[in-house]
């Protein structure tokens, strides 16, 4: 048991982003070599990645697919394999606990784009954004943040910043960013800006400032949120 502890800290440190280079040219090469760690490294992609932002409504597809698997392997599913499988549902059901008041409020993700801001910023922009679409939230943050300070008014900085932070669950620093792009009705990501800037405020507590944010968007004929939109405001008047 703890060496499966230690080796979640190390990959969940790798997969964050959280590694020194040779920290992570280390692991890369372990993982190489190392059979359990190799195994133990997929297995927490496929069971405890596929269930990140997880709502309840779909818990029994995933277990059923998963359960399905299983019986299709001719052979027996290591005792690992359950130790990963036990770890994937306590953190289901501790999300779900979590959020029990909240969970029919819809988050369309923004995957990240292959956009490219200039000479100067292509390979830090773009390093910041793989990070960003490979899940490592924390990570593109800081890039993202190393950018900005020699462009503070730049939209799509702010906008993926407040994405990142927005799936990190720090609501009310991606409330922030998204104030900032909102305000900029030029920007391309201004109307999905007020849609996650109302979801930030909802999660932080505030209630009156989202609904009138949502209230604003839902007769917006460009909004690209309506239909969650007119989730999310059911969800504030039935609470």
């Amino acid at each position: 048991m703890e060496d499966n502890l230690k080796h979640l800290e190390l990959i969940e440190a790798y997969l964050e982003g959280n590694l020194s280079e040779e920290e992570k040219v280390d692991f890369e090469v372990r993982l190489l070599v190392d059979k359990d760690l190799e195994e133990e490294f997929e297995l927490y992609k496929k069971i405890v990645g596929s269930f990140k932002d997880i709502r309840s409504e779909n818990i029994r597809q995933k277990l059923q697919a998963i359960d399905d698997e299983i019986d299709s392997n001719s052979h027996k599913p290591s005792t690992k394999f359950y130790w990963w499988a036990g770890l994937a549902a306590c953190l289901i059901f501790v999300q779900i606990f979590l959020n029990y008041n909240k969970t029919s409020i819809p988050l369309p993700l923004e995957e990240g784009l292959p956009v490219l801001m200039g000479d100067d910023h292509n390979l830090a922009f773009q390093n910041a954004m793989q990070l960003y679409k490979s899940g490592k939230y924390d990570a593109s943050i800081k890039r993202f943040n190393r950018l900005i300070v020699a462009n503070p008014t730049n939209d799509t900085l702010h906008y993926f910043i407040g994405c990142a932070e927005l799936n990190s669950q720090k609501y009310q620093e991606a409330s922030q960013h998204f104030k900032n792009v909102s305000t900029n009705s030029n920007s391309v990501f201004y109307l999905k800006s007020k849609y996650y800037l109302a979801y930030s405020l909802y999660k932080n507590n505030q209630s009156n400032e989202a609904k009138l944010i949502l209230q604003e968007l839902i007769s917006n004929n460009e909004n690209p949120f309506v239909e969650e939109t007119k989730l999310f405001l059911k969800e504030i008047n039935e609470h």
